[in-house]
């Protein structure tokens, strides 16, 4: 089975719950390890939050000797983020960090040395959840171009929606995906 039609199978599972970003964090994984078994490459997190995902990420590199990148500035006041969200992300993810699984630059990704750091990597996988504004979201899914998957979440914006469908038309070698339930909330370009 290609990789295009097992997102695809992925996309129409049932996740067995009812909360959506439950939902959403499930398609990532199972999305995420289904590039991962499809070839090299590591996988890269564009705005973590408080880790959740990352958590997730790290156990499918662990099991096939793979790495994260999460890119995630944490600015207070900004976007979702109070205040404490580094401290909590920093705390759940110390043992993926302890082991080398994981690195961590906290920076913008628009940011110099994120840019060189997105763009100098084969990624397996790639989630772009960072500033949901047109710009800097498109910026980011063309700085993770090389990833074998790029997920874009809350496609139910529309600055966001727009960048992954120029992102799309400027990646023409690729297929956007999308499952009818949940297309208001991410994209795949695979």
């Amino acid at each position: 089975m290609s990789l295009e039609d097992r997102i695809r199978e992925i996309l129409i599972e049932p996740t067995g719950t009812d909360d959506h970003t439950l939902q959403r964090r499930l398609r990532w994984t199972m999305v995420a390890l289904a590039a991962v078994e499809a070839g090299p490459g590591d996988l890269v997190e564009i705005g973590a939050m408080v880790g959740d995902s990352t958590v997730a990420f790290c156990k499918i590199a662990a099991r096939y000797d793979r790495r994260v990148l999460v890119v995630d500035p944490w600015t207070p006041r900004t976007q979702n983020c109070r205040g404490p969200e580094y401290g909590v992300f920093m705390q759940r993810t110390a043992r993926w960090r302890e082991e080398g699984i994981l690195s961590v630059l906290r920076k913008r990704s628009q940011n110099a040395l994120a840019v060189r750091a997105l763009r100098g990597r084969a990624w397996s996988f790639a989630l772009v959840d960072g500033l949901h504004k047109y710009k800097p979201c498109l910026a980011d899914i063309l700085a993770v171009s090389s990833a074998r998957v790029i997920c874009v979440d809350d496609m139910n914006m529309r600055e966001v929606e727009r960048a992954f469908s120029d992102a799309a038309v400027q990646l023409p070698d690729r297929q956007a995906l999308q499952h009818k339930a949940a297309k208001k909330w991410e994209g795949y370009l695979v």
